[in-house]
């Protein structure tokens, strides 16, 4: 099933205002426009007629005060979203809150720096969102196809559901005394390379690391610093994440919007064998009779 693209839409206060149906785009089943903006699929009612109408919220209700979650698409057991460079940061953030309530876990797919840096600060939005609850959220980037074509952008933003203390917890259990508060500030020339070479040096010495970057070209390359730096400490047995924020301005700044992406990095998780491949069921019946003898007709 293909993910749902998030579309612009105005800001919603929540409430059922914001569920609510499209036109239908053609006969029978034509595209329609979703929840907040959200580009989905649905049939319509009659021929050139209206969509499915009423939409339903994914997991859980929103809170009064968030903004409405549109519905997103689920494949492989993810519930996963389109990001452009045009969509409504408030109906993201309630879609991603909504859905790790439901799942904890879901994943944005954004492609080029507008696109990307909306898919963060939604991010942002839904873990202040789930602050309230008691919960935390963490993010980890994925660039695709950088490969073949190391400038690319395409970015899946995998969001994970924790405790409130998560953050905390990472830092007690780093190695060896506490480092050093260590910050980056990223411009829209930065290489992301060059970066991520100095935060994974910082995080090997235990250092507490954030970068801070504004606008969509800055946003983009501290969060593919962060995976670069990801993909160099996997093969010491590491595992790299962030949680995203937005930065209050100093006194004297006069920025509108400036992320924090503080780097989080703990050992990877290992899989057991049994774990990947569970064990068969015990054979029943005549199987199980079978099994003892041939197990008895086994010399010594």
């Amino acid at each position: 099933m293909a993910a749902a693209d998030v579309k612009a839409a105005p800001a919603s206060d929540g409430g059922d205002e914001a569920l609510r149906g499209g036109r239908g785009g053609g006969r029978g089943g034509g595209r329609g426009r979703g929840v907040s903006g959200v580009r989905g699929r649905g049939r319509g009612q009659r021929a050139g007629g209206r969509g499915s109408g009423r939409g339903g919220r994914g997991g859980a209700a929103s809170p009064p005060g968030e903004p409405a979650a549109p519905p997103g698409a689920r494949a492989s057991g993810v519930m996963r979203g389109n990001v452009s460079r045009e969509s409504d940061v408030k109906a993201v953030g309630g879609f991603v809150a909504n859905a790790l309530r439901s799942d904890g876990r879901v994943e944005l797919r954004a492609a080029g720096p507008a696109a990307v840096n909306r898919a963060i600060k939604a991010t942002c939005l839904a873990r202040s969102y789930l602050a309230r609850e008691g919960c935390d959220v963490v993010i980890d980037p994925t660039f695709v196809g950088c490969d073949a074509r190391p400038a690319s952008n395409e970015t899946v933003v995998a969001c994970a559901l924790v405790g409130a203390t998560h953050v905390a917890d990472v830092d007690a259990r780093a190695a060896g005394a506490p480092g050093a508060q260590v910050s980056y500030s990223v411009a829209k020339t930065s290489v992301p390379a060059a970066v991520a070479g100095a935060v994974a040096k910082a995080t090997r010495r235990g250092d507490r690391v954030t970068a801070y970057a504004m606008g969509d070209q800055a946003v983009t390359r501290a969060f593919k610093a962060i995976w670069q730096a990801k993909t160099f400490l996997a093969a010491e047995g590491l595992d790299a994440t962030c949680a995203p924020a937005f930065c209050a301005p100093e006194p004297g700044e006069t920025y509108a919007t400036k992320i924090a992406l503080r780097v989080l990095v703990e050992p990877a998780r290992r899989i057991d064998a049994a774990e990947e491949a569970p064990p068969p069921p015990a054979p029943e019946g005549d199987a199980a009779g079978a099994v003892a003898v041939a197990e008895d007709d086994q010399g010594p």
